[in-house]
């Protein structure tokens, strides 16, 4: 995926640095030097690459898989009483690589970066619904419901440093490693209520209640 805003492996922003009288296209075959090093092009500067080393020797890969499903149930108790329950899934997986070989300005001796993270989001909740006519001029209806969010998040973030076999970018190729635990989780649980009142159809009463706990983990 291309790189973004002031990421030095941005192409765009690269090409800002030219004049606009440069033939952009010369860059194609001259990105590197006859070692395959990286050929310098803006006298030094590590913040604008060249664009075709970016396209051709470096690797900015993202893959996302996601699981996603619902299931809802309502049941009518009587003919003014109902209930209703649903309850939603969210499993999503992010795999990201970032390389850049060595000689790559701002990571002379070559990194590689592999992040997997798992995200797991699960909501539930549940309502009481009641409606009725009491009399000719009062109507009542009223809710009572409650419901559960939980998230939770997991993973590594991985750094190798230092690339000493050249022609194969694994994380054995590099001499220094770091790795470190990705984990969170968060759970939000909620009840409210509401009812409302009717007289004769022109005068209503509403009243609402609601309240939240937040449990945050780091």
């Amino acid at each position: 995926r291309p790189s973004l805003a002031d990421d030095p492996a941005n192409i765009g922003n690269s090409f800002l640095s030219l004049a606009n009288t440069v033939n952009q296209s010369r860059f194609a075959n001259e990105y590197k030097n006859a070692d395959g090093s990286y050929l310098d092009w803006n006298n030094g500067n590590q913040y604008r690459l060249n664009p075709y080393w970016v396209i051709n020797e470096m690797k900015n890969d993202t893959k996302k898989d996601r699981l996603i499903a619902s299931v809802q149930a309502n049941y009518e108790i009587f003919s003014w009483l109902s209930l209703q329950g649903r309850v939603s899934s969210d499993q999503t997986q992010v795999d990201y690589d970032k390389y850049r070989p060595r000689t790559t300005p701002g990571a002379l001796t070559g990194t590689l970066d592999q992040n997997t993270t798992n995200y797991n989001t699960i909501e539930a909740d549940a309502m009481l619904s009641a409606q009725k006519q009491l009399s000719p001029s009062l109507h009542m209806s009223a809710r009572l419901g409650s419901s559960i969010t939980r998230n939770k998040r997991d993973g590594s973030q991985m750094q190798f440093t230092d690339q000493a076999i050249l022609d194969v970018a694994i994380p054995t190729s590099y001499t220094v490693q770091s790795v470190s635990p990705i984990a969170s989780k968060r759970s939000i649980n909620s009840m409210y209520g509401l009812i409302t009142a009717g007289y004769k159809s022109y005068l209503y009463v509403d009243a609402t209640l609601r309240n939240d706990a937040f449990s945050t983990l780091p």
